[in-house]
């Protein structure tokens, strides 16, 4: 079969990477720019030897309404041409709701361009999730890669972030990595191909574009032409380094840390043993892997807990991220945290999500009755339509709450239902209800009450899914 020399090039690298497979449904991300339109021609001329099934993905992050606005009508007459399904999100990535929900995790104050990029993130394992997609394809390439070494290396990236952009990592897959942007522009006009040009790319008042337009081009001058293999094989190597780590940080993680439902604790002299770089990799583990720790720790910060470990004497605590440490004799100890009091207001309606103090999640949808089946799951419940438009009160519970039971109509003392489930005394302290005109209808994840049943009139049914997170210190 007669493929173009790149084309050629991304067929060998998706078999030799094994970056996706023979009858994959895959889904593309494009926006509609030279690199992304070069992308889906790719795999357009591949498909008949692949048989894959193509769907084209397109993200307005509204920032710019006439050029967005351009960008959807061009990518969705690209899909219309060569017959592919096609999605679209608009987002309003102004609106303060918005930012909330797509903010990356530990980033205080992102800037809109970090909160584009989890948005989009965001949004394609979303639609992957739904349409069942093997991979998401984006068309990150060399240039890419080697601008963001040098950008992490200005802004002080650890060994992780100095190995650059992945090949592949978890459903996200990046066939054009190794391809120089000069290879694209090439085979663009070698095909002729239309894309829409984004004059922002252009403004070195961003970084990332002044690294591209500015910094590159010198580096390039002083000799280093080969600049961009350079970089991609240097975050090879720290890349193959930063697993050989990981791999050893499993082995002290096993045998020195000891997780239970009332502490954590880390053993003490065998953390002395080994490097202050290992020693705060097993910090970082604790803190985010364990502790569930979103802001961020600095170096600095880091720096003091080595330090503490070190020298303190027994006894003697120190609190770093909203968790205190307690020296003991042979381990530096974390007691878990309980839980803390909640209280909403939630108006009810599609779609609205929840995300409590400790952690638990409550979504709201509405489903139509062919769709309903009994509820087998406790942490799924069904109402009637008469809620929609309500305001729902989602707190924890108090001494004297009671409820009545679903399909028995006897009333109970939350307490008496919370300790026939067993729960442990730090899950119940302040365990969710749900309550609609002062009368209990959920405890989420335990039992629901007699009030607001579905019908057999019902046509629209509203299902509350509640997502409770382990507590952790």
């Amino acid at each position: 079969m007669k493929w173009s020399p790149l084309a050629e090039k991304v067929h060998q690298s998706l078999i030799r990477n094994a970056l996706v497979n023979q009858d994959d449904n895959i889904l593309l991300a494009v926006s509609g720019g030279l690199d992304s339109v070069v992308l889906l021609h790719l795999f357009i001329e591949l498909q008949t030897r692949w048989n894959w099934k193509l769907t084209i993905g397109h993200i307005n992050h509204g920032f710019r309404p006439e050029y967005d606005e351009q960008e959807s009508r061009f990518c969705k007459a690209l899909a219309k041409k060569y017959e592919l399904r096609y999605v679209e999100k608009t987002l309003n990535l102004l609106h303060l709701d918005e930012q909330k929900k797509y903010s990356p995790e530990g980033t205080q104050n992102p800037s809109l361009e970090s909160l584009a990029r989890a948005a989009r993130y965001h949004i394609f394992e979303e639609w992957a999730n739904t349409m069942h997609s093997n991979a998401v394809v984006t068309a990150h390439h060399a240039n890419d890669q080697a601008e963001t070494i040098i950008y992490r290396m200005l802004t002080g990236a650890g060994i992780n972030g100095l190995s650059g952009i992945p090949q592949k990592r978890g459903i996200f897959k990046r066939p054009l990595r190794k391809i120089l942007r000069l290879e694209l522009e090439t085979y663009a006009q070698e095909q002729n191909l239309s894309f829409c040009e984004d004059l922002t790319n252009k403004d070195e008042r961003f970084a990332r574009n002044k690294i591209r337009h500015t910094v590159i081009p010198a580096i390039k001058n002083m000799g280093f032409e080969n600049l961009e293999q350079a970089l991609a094989h240097s975050a090879q190597s720290l890349q193959d380094a930063g697993e050989a780590l990981q791999a050893y940080e499993k082995l002290l993680i096993e045998k020195n840390i000891q997780i239970t439902e009332s502490s954590i604790k880390l053993h003490c002299e065998t953390f002395k043993n080994v490097s202050i770089y290992m020693q705060k990799r097993l910090l970082q583990y604790i803190y985010y892997g364990t502790l569930n720790v979103i802001q961020h720790i600095s170096q600095h910060q880091l720096d003091q807990l080595c330090d503490f470990i070190a020298r303190s004497n027994v006894g003697h605590t120190m609190k770093i991220a909203g968790h205190t440490l307690y020296k003991d004799r042979e381990y530096i100890i974390w007691y878990k945290k309980h839980t803390v009091n909640v209280y909403y207001k939630i108006l009810c309606k599609k779609g609205i999500y929840l995300k409590d103090k400790n952690n638990n999640g409550m979504q709201i949808s509405v489903i139509k009755s062919p769709d309903f089946t009994p509820p087998s799951n406790p942490s799924i419940a069904y109402f009637s339509p008469d809620i929609l438009g309500k305001t729902l009160i989602y707190r924890s519970w108090i001494q004297g709450d009671k409820m009545t039971l679903f399909g028995l109509g006897n009333t109970k003392k939350i307490s008496d239902i919370l300790k026939d489930e067993k729960l442990k005394p730090y899950d119940k302290k302040y365990y969710p209800v749900l309550i609609l005109n002062d009368e209990i209808i959920w405890i989420p994840g335990v039992k629901r009450s007699n009030a607001y049943r579905v019908e057999n009139k019902h046509t629209d049914i509203v299902m509350i899914t509640y997502k409770k997170t382990e507590q952790t210190a």
